[in-house]
């Protein structure tokens, strides 16, 4: 997935549902790109068990193209369920 953004705040958003222990984690990210926080927001409809979306929420210093990468996973296991790899392309 390719994502177009100006230099300076970006967000990431990936669909998430932590009752199922399973949560998006992001690999270290490229130089020009800063980590700021990731949050999590419930479904509108706020039903137990249903299906958010983790949000990240990016400090991206210059232009440029940047691969993002993320890893669904448990924290009590070492496999990784689902990878995904999201392209900032940040241009002016």
């Amino acid at each position: 997935m390719e994502l177009r953004v100006n230099p300076g705040p970006a967000e990431v958003r990936l669909p998430e549902a932590p009752t199922t222990g399973y949560l998006w984690t992001l690999a270290d990210p490229p130089p020009g790109v800063s980590l700021i926080r990731s949050d999590y927001v419930p479904p509108p409809d706020d039903k137990v068990g249903g299906q958010g979306e983790r949000v990240f929420h990016f400090d991206v210093s210059s232009p440029g193209r940047y691969d993002l990468d993320f890893h669904l996973g448990r924290a009590t296991q070492a496999e990784t369920a689902e990878r995904r790899t999201v392209t900032l392309i940040a241009e002016r």
